[in-house]
């Protein structure tokens, strides 16, 4: 990413934050599902963007910080969708609702996007709704194998992931659900450096690529988990805050040029 890119970025996010993004709300649209739920969206768009980041949300809810950072996104060129998944079923805010949702929710999405758009998409989330996330990109990879969409789930992007199939107990090593060694798409991992899971960043990234994904990972200093939706946050984490979208931005490259270099391996073959 240019450094022009990052300065115009920084720029935007501070006038977004400090006016409290009253504006940022985008273009409401709602995707019908096969099972007659229906999920609302908010479309941030950009029409020059290469691609689309489809956000969804952590099992906090999606809130006013990940608004601004659409916004902010936007601005810069990058186009960014959020997608109510809790909303849709009217669950709550709670871990527990995200263990629930299946994932076709993800793929009945990106269908929608693909069949209007024809953009690639990247896909973020935080903290449990790594659950839903990644199974939906299980289950676009089983349904889609061997056509040219395949891959047209470029990446997932993964804030703070929780994925462990129970909670953690003392002495014991953590057990991840089974989706995490049934990944096979590119995976960026941002990672909170004061949270207990940091210690077991190593153990994940080596479940993921066990069943094929490749995975790249990246620590962010001085903050906790959930540290853009803490009501009693630090002044680090405000900071962070601030670079997010940034941050996302050069995950988002990373996972590209992970996939470049997949392709120019298979053609050199």
């Amino acid at each position: 990413m240019s450094r022009l890119r990052i300065h115009s970025l920084f720029i935007l996010l501070v006038a977004v934050f400090s006016t409290g993004a009253a504006y940022a709300q985008g273009q409401l649209r709602t995707v019908e599902m096969a099972d007659g739920e229906s999920m609302d969206l908010r479309a941030f768009t950009s029409p020059n963007s290469e691609d689309i980041l489809l956000w969804f949300p952590c099992d906090q809810g999606m809130g006013t910080a990940e608004l601004d950072f659409a916004e902010a996104l936007s601005q810069a060129g990058q186009e960014v969708w959020l997608a109510d998944l809790l909303g849709m079923y009217f669950l709550p805010v709670a871990p527990s609702s995200m263990r629930t949702i299946q994932g076709h929710e993800v793929v009945e999405t990106v269908e929608m996007l693909q069949n209007e758009d024809g953009r690639a998409v990247y896909l973020v989330t935080a903290g449990f709704g790594s659950i839903p996330v990644l199974r939906g990109a299980r289950l676009w990879k089983e349904k889609y194998t061997g056509t040219a969409q395949e891959n047209h789930i470029k990446g997932v992007i993964l804030l703070y992931p929780e994925l462990h199939a129970r909670e953690p107990e003392p002495g014991h090593e953590l057990e991840y659900l089974p989706v995490v060694q049934h990944t096979t798409t590119p995976v960026m991992i941002m990672q909170p450096q004061l949270t207990p899971a940091r210690f077991w960043l190593h153990r994940l990234t080596e479940r993921l690529e066990s069943g094929g994904a490749a995975v790249q990972t990246t620590i962010l200093p001085g903050v906790r988990g959930y540290f853009f939706v803490k009501q009693a946050s630090t002044p680090a984490e405000d900071a962070m805050t601030l670079q997010l979208p940034t941050l996302v931005l050069d995950a988002r490259d990373k996972l590209e040029a992970t996939n470049k270099s997949a392709v120019n391996q298979v053609s050199e073959r």
